[in-house]
């Protein structure tokens, strides 16, 4: 989610101090309850100084949240039109500043474990020609990708820069609009490779910056399901559950979700219970 709208780092530093403003009153509403947010508050302060000290402290950016999840009951079943039960977790922010280019600059406070990737959209995708089917050009960009680096945590970012650029694209190829680009800050307290979709947590929040620097919007289940499309890029095939449960999670709620038709419904948490 997008929170708040474009201001300069010195005003968001003073919104973040001002624990009885707008923004602790919507981080609050987020988290279900003021005395929930402390340590989100203290990871945005970190993305935003650490955008200040790496790009400039005279810029204007704004800033999307996204989350881990973790499935209660219905594991890899959403892709095949089962029911999944994933609850939201952690959060990651991203510190955004848009660009007059179409170049996406990513930097992570975890400098030394994620260091700076770029990408251009428009050298990405195809020219000339709009891309007929997603799966397989995604495959074949995998293949060519084979030898090469690994999968880094920029090709999450790009999954969903360039499949909502592909989205917004005529048939002749011509971009429509042409997405311009972004400088990103990136701070995650999710932790990777553990089975709480740090991927999907990627691929929500860059879908929704690109979209949001771009002035497109989307349906949020729409947004969903098409989040699963994009993360095909990466070289998996999943549903759209994890992605339904960041963008659509609620506090001390469960997200239950069915697909082909796509069908959500958010019920309380049982009171009483815990999830460790």
């Amino acid at each position: 989610m997008t929170i708040g709208n474009m201001h300069t780092i010195k005003e968001w530093r003073a919104m973040l101090d001002d624990k009885s403003g707008k923004l602790h009153d919507l981080l609050a509403t987020v988290y279900g309850g003021k005395d929930l947010i402390k340590k989100p508050v203290m990871l945005l302060r970190t993305a935003i100084d650490e955008f200040g000290k790496s790009f400039g402290e005279d810029r204007s950016v704004f800033v999307e949240r996204s989350t881990g999840r973790i499935n209660l009951l219905g594991m890899h079943v959403d892709h095949r039109g089962g029911s999944v039960n994933p609850i939201a977790i952690k959060e990651a922010f991203f510190v955004v500043e848009p660009r007059e280019d179409d170049r996406v600059v990513l930097r992570d406070i975890n400098g030394t474990k994620f260091p700076e990737e770029s990408f251009s959209i428009g050298e990405c995708l195809p020219k000339g020609k709009k891309i007929e089917n997603w799966d397989h050009w995604c495959h074949d960009e995998l293949e060519k990708r084979k030898g090469k680096p690994g999968i880094t945590f920029s090709n999450y970012v790009r999954a969903g820069v360039l499949y909502f650029q592909h989205l917004n694209t005529k048939p002749d190829g011509t971009f429509s609009p042409a997405f311009k680009g972004m400088n990103v800050m990136i701070a995650s307290n999710v932790p990777p490779a553990a089975g709480l979709s740090t991927s999907s947590c990627l691929v929500v929040a860059s879908g929704e910056a690109i979209m949001f620097r771009n002035g497109v919007t989307m349906d949020p289940m729409a947004f969903c399901e098409q989040c699963g499309f994009a993360e095909w890029y990466v070289g998996t095939r999943g549903g759209f559950g994890d992605h339904a449960a960041i963008r659509l999670g609620r506090p001390n709620s469960i997200v239950h979700m069915t697909a082909f038709p796509f069908s959500l419904k958010v019920v309380p948490f049982p009171e009483g219970y815990r999830v460790v």
